[in-house]
């Protein structure tokens, strides 16, 4: 694949990623709070769990860098990130037990950092190496110097 082509798949993965984590995480206390019910220390559980759980996913790709492509890596986060938020509507149902948004957030947190970090390296691999210093994703939180 060409470079500009992983440069703007990389910054649309970051991009719709993004999108999708965060507007799912708006949710997140909003659902259990309203619809659940729930005080502030059971909403805060998921929350703190999917925090935990990127951190551990943003791990991930640094370490099987040189076992996987970033392709089946994207894939996994994407993988887990879609479970999480689906995990994330079944708690609408009352019959769902609570426990299934920390495991959700949990699956949510970690194909973000799976996901994230993945489209950090694929964004960075696609610029030509003399202006990668200058390569930044401000309106992301990342800022990449060589």
């Amino acid at each position: 694949m060409p470079r500009i082509r992983l440069l703007l798949f990389g910054v649309v993965m970051f991009g719709a990623i993004g999108f999708a984590f965060f507007s799912a995480e708006a949710f997140l206390p909003l659902s259990l709070s309203d619809v659940r019910h729930q005080p502030a220390e059971i909403i805060g559980l998921p929350l703190t769990a999917g925090t935990l759980a990127w951190t551990a996913g943003a791990w991930i790709p640094e370490r099987e860098a040189h076992r996987r492509s970033r392709r089946s890596l994207a894939g996994l986060g994407l993988g887990l990130l879609a479970l999480g938020i689906a995990c994330i509507a079944a708690i609408l149902t009352p019959a769902t037990p609570l426990l299934v948004a920390v495991a959700g957030w949990m699956f949510a947190g970690l194909g973000m950092g799976i996901a994230y970090s993945t489209a950090a390296l694929v964004i960075l691999e696609s610029v030509p190496a003399e202006p990668r210093h200058l390569v930044s994703v401000r309106g992301l939180g990342y800022r990449f110097d060589a």
